[in-house]
């Protein structure tokens, strides 16, 4: 098996707790929060942040009515810098960066008034994207599960490329430099045939 299969066990298991998490960029289209590629065993937490601030970000937009920084007649509202706020989750606190407006005032409550709900529905997604790679449609079923209305099928679009990204990269990332109390292997046993005689073999 190879280090890859066995990141996302490593990071329900290792003690460690040391998050490499970069502050929100700006982009052309809208505002995400990047994760650090290093060997950092909160993997699982670090990927719930990312899909949160995704979806928070991809919403102040539908909000606004235009992208981040993107010219356009049809926008009503712009951003406003953003107000950090503690989650706790079965993955540790996570500090959220909260996008503000310049007129009225944005507060997601799918996350913050349901969180049992949303933090289910977003462990369930992030597990399987991690194995699996992130889709279009397995954003949009955790767009209906948090019950989400005002995000476009383009920004849904838009937002699973960004966080497939993501995804490959925690996937892909060194774990050589890593500290791990526990390491959590994997395997399959099967009997098979070498020249005459039957044996064992691992993979």
């Amino acid at each position: 098996m190879t280090l890859r299969v066995a990141a996302f066990s490593l990071a329900i298991v290792a003690s460690t707790r040391s998050t490499r998490v970069a502050k929100a960029v700006t982009s052309s289209r809208s505002v995400y929060t990047p994760v650090r590629v290093g060997a950092s065993p909160d993997v699982l937490q670090a990927m719930v942040k990312t899909f949160a601030q995704a979806l928070m970000s991809a919403e102040a937009d539908a909000i606004c009515g235009a992208g981040y920084g993107q010219r356009s007649d049809e926008r009503v509202n712009s951003r406003n810098g953003y107000r950090h706020r503690e989650w706790d989750t079965r993955a540790g606190t996570i500090d959220l960066a909260i996008p503000k407006l310049r007129q009225g005032s944005y507060f997601p409550d799918w996350l913050l008034t349901h969180r049992r709900r949303a933090e289910q529905a977003l462990v369930s997604v992030d597990a399987t994207s991690y194995l699996l790679g992130v889709s279009t449609r397995r954003v949009e079923k955790l767009v209906e599960q948090l019950g989400i209305r005002q995000l476009s099928k383009s920004q849904v679009s838009e937002m699973a490329a960004h966080l497939d990204a993501q995804v490959e990269a925690f996937r892909n990332r060194p774990l050589d430099s890593g500290h791990y109390t526990f390491v959590w292997m994997d395997a399959l046993t099967m009997k098979v045939r070498e020249a005459v005689a039957p044996s064992t073999s691992t993979l």
